[in-house]
């Protein structure tokens, strides 16, 4: 294997570890929190809808705004752990870190450059700190 090919191997492992790393320390704090206000305008309704309840979820009626993967997430993870806050949010963190591999998976396939799928996925794992900062 070529000099470079190596390289370009390890800095995407590098680059996958550091963005699952940042994921899962920035994600770690909240495990133990509790849901949000408008989560619990979700949760109330969803929750008690059963998952398979596709016609509900995909429903253009659903609530004040057409989020239906939301609402059927909602559903299936309050069926799963109910109001335990710790199980709801490792779940989540556990769909953000499958959000990533897939993030990475495209953008190597796409670019055939694994250095680059590892630079994205970390940007992208760490792009909603950006929402925090108030300019």
């Amino acid at each position: 294997m070529p000099r470079d090919a190596k390289r370009g191997r390890a800095a995407a492992a590098v680059g996958a570890v550091a963005a699952a790393a940042l994921a899962v320390a920035f994600y770690s704090p909240a495990l133990g929190s509790y849901f949000a206000s408008d989560d619990w305008v979700l949760l109330d309704y969803y929750g008690t809808v059963p998952w398979w309840r596709l016609d509900v979820h995909f429903s253009p009626r659903t609530i004040w705004f057409y989020r239906p993967l939301q609402s059927l997430q909602f559903a299936v993870l309050y069926q799963a752990f109910g109001l335990n806050a710790a199980a709801f949010n490792a779940a989540l963190l556990a769909m953000h870190l499958g959000a990533l591999a897939l993030a990475f998976r495209f953008v190597a396939d796409f670019s055939g450059r694994l250095a680059a799928a590892a630079g994205v996925t970390l940007l992208f794992a760490t792009s909603w700190i950006l929402s925090l900062i108030h300019i």
